[in-house]
């Protein structure tokens, strides 16, 4: 459910990853990474080789198929992709004509970081990619399993050491340590936050959280009601959504009462 604004929101808590830990049950949102290395096959195959020198168990999840409230927001990003492929053609096609040719460096240099751009958001997760990296994974001993749903409930399931994500959903649900990484001059960097940290800085706890995914926006709940930092401190003061719904049910609507049980019973059943 990437919670809007929640990792920029920690970053005071945020730090480079202790990458000196060994021996650890690592698990990995698959297309968390599928999306970083995309193309960069021999990076990833890098990349995968190092973890699982250093660590104990190394599990890649995968998400087998979006919950039914969320399959709105998987057709919303299909067409983005679509709409970014046909944007790759239109920009492709015009940088093979004299037009082009005239611009001068830097128009070409916008134009060039545009159509990257327009190509990154129209790659997606093909069966002969998917063919490769189970493959790839089978000769290295590393396990691959495909989850009912989403990936996030195995992930915490697996009670892992250290999970691998871009998704902040793991802070919410509970993950030890969380590990984001992000491309940076050709290697992988991770910033970590960890659970206990998170629950300090934010000061709220259990069922709140899930509140406060609700009310700064997630892929689940697209409206977001307001700001994260907003969401944190009325939690804090109120102490939940229906606390906050009889004092201000201007804020926190009957609707959104109603919409946050639909959810909390039928898609976030941790």
């Amino acid at each position: 459910m990437g919670v809007r604004g929640l990792f920029t929101y920690c970053t005071p808590i945020k730090r480079i990853a202790n990458r000196d830990i060994t021996n650890a049950r690592i698990g990995i949102d698959g297309y968390s990474l599928f999306f970083l290395f995309k193309e960069e096959r021999e990076a990833f195959q890098s990349y995968l080789q190092s973890l699982k020198q250093q660590m104990n168990e190394v599990t890649v999840v995968l998400d087998k198929r979006a919950a039914k409230e969320k399959r709105e927001v998987v057709e919303e990003r299909k067409l983005h992709r679509n709409e970014a492929r046909s944007e790759v053609s239109t920009i492709t096609s015009f940088t093979q004509t004299p037009e082009f040719v005239e611009l001068d460096t830097q128009q070409k240099l916008i134009l060039e970081r545009l159509l990257a751009q327009k190509e990154r958001a129209a790659w997606h997760v093909y069966g002969e990619y998917m063919k490769w990296f189970v493959g790839l994974a089978k000769t290295m001993g590393i396990s691959v399993i495909q989850a009912p749903e989403e990936a996030d409930t195995l992930l915490i399931q697996g009670n892992y050491d250290v999970v691998i994500s871009s998704d902040s959903d793991l802070l919410i649900l509970g993950a030890k340590i969380l590990w984001i990484p992000a491309q940076k001059q050709g290697s992988i960097l991770h910033t970590e936050i960890t659970q206990k940290e998170f629950l300090e800085f934010l000061g709220i706890k259990g069922e709140q959280l899930f509140e406060m995914a609700f009310m700064a926006g997630c892929d689940v709940q697209p409206k977001s009601l307001m700001t994260m930092q907003e969401a944190v401190s009325r939690l804090k003061f109120y102490g939940s959504m229906s606390s906050i719904n009889k004092k201000h049910p201007e804020i926190i609507t009957a609707q959104h009462m109603d919409e946050y049980t639909k959810l909390r019973r039928d898609v976030w059943t941790y």
